[in-house]
């Protein structure tokens, strides 16, 4: 007869193992699907901002199909708006950053020549020659990458048709699709499964509610230092500010480098140092008071579980992965701790909790 601990080890360790085995193969399965799985969550992120805007529709007497429709549609001539926005602006501010490149590069081989470096003006030129062949060496591999690049840009717009499919259906029947989901479990669990939605959709809706309204500050206010100090790409490194706020720690750092070098390029360090204050107080005003404002309620995660879980989601799916991982952490998180108190037997205390 073995001993009691011996036992109890014994069958956590095959729990374990069957837990393991369980995700090992989730993981596998959303890996060969990971296109499907991305669109799908990243339709009930969006669903969750347009939801109010569906719901008020339908109240003001619009059918569940039109209400739908409607939102969707004004989420894409939105967007359509912003990119072409952007890209004019981007197509103008271009050729004066060319220009700006250019003149710095000019000035940079007039010092190496006559300042104190005093470079061979031969041995520069040898080095630009260089440079061309190698290009040409590899035009090959830039055609390759030029091919792969067409091909994410159609995989892109695949999921992105994708999303908005998923999205119009969430919207339109997303009430009846989750009273489906509830008759796939028994009658004396369906009541906590249901909360257990209940909760993971405020937490989602918390997220997304929060960090747009985190992101739209970083924006505006990293935009109106571009504006006034008179650095070009103002709308296309304003909506960079925006998109990158949807990746926690890394995405505000990364937006902000990309501001300070073109307010370098094109300005020169003065205004670089301005711009970088300017992302430092930003990011300052979003660490210490937005953050724990808006998303304070709504996401409870520790920054180290943040940080690997953003490492996790790159490395499964790169930046999109990234994206979805910290709203994914926090809905998981939620719902396991609401299981947890019913478990223990508390749900009494479980029905009660925000």
């Amino acid at each position: 007869m073995a001993p009691p601990l011996l036992r109890a080890a014994s069958d956590w360790s095959l729990r374990i193992l069957i837990v393991t085995a369980a995700v090992g193969l989730l993981g596998l399965l959303l890996a060969r699907l990971q296109l499907i799985a991305l669109a799908v969550f990243a339709a009930l992120l969006i669903s969750a901002l347009l939801w109010p805007v569906t719901s008020r529709l339908r109240r003001a007497g619009a059918s569940r199909g039109l209400a739908a429709a409607v939102t969707v549609l004004g989420l894409v001539l939105l967007l359509a708006g912003v990119g072409t926005l952007a890209s004019r602006q981007a197509g103008h501010d271009i050729t004066q950053l060319q220009t700006s490149v250019s003149g710095g590069i000019d000035k940079v081989q007039n010092w190496l020549v006559t300042g104190p470096a005093s470079v061979d003006q031969q041995q520069i030129d040898r080095y630009r020659g260089q440079i061309r062949d190698a290009i040409r060496d590899n035009q090959s591999r830039l055609a390759t990458g030029a091919v792969q690049g067409a091909r994410t840009a159609l995989e892109v717009l695949g999921g992105t048709v994708l999303v908005l499919f998923t999205t119009f259906f969430l919207l339109f029947d997303g009430e009846r699709i989750w009273r489906w989901v509830l008759r796939l479990f028994s009658a004396h669990v369906r009541p906590e499964v249901d909360e257990a939605g209940t909760r993971a959709w405020r937490t989602l809706t918390g997220y997304i509610r929060g960090t747009i309204l985190v992101a739209t500050v970083d924006a505006v206010f990293i935009g109106l230092g571009l504006l006034l100090t008179g650095t070009p790409l103002v709308v296309p490194l304003a909506l960079l500010t925006f998109l990158a706020a949807f990746i926690p720690l890394v995405g505000a750092t990364v937006a902000g480098i990309a501001a300070v070098l073109v307010a370098l390029v094109a300005k020169g360090p003065a205004v670089a140092l301005i711009i970088a204050a300017v992302v430092l107080a930003v990011q300052q005003l979003e660490g210490h008071i937005l953050q724990p404002l808006v998303l304070g309620r709504a996401v409870h995660l520790h920054p180290l579980a943040v940080a690997f879980g953003i490492t996790a989601g790159s490395i499964i799916a790169g930046i999109p992965g990234a994206i979805v991982a910290v709203p994914l952490i926090a809905v998981i998180t939620t719902v396991t701790t609401y299981f947890a108190r019913v478990h223990r037997g508390e749900q009494a205390d479980a029905a009660a909790a925000s």
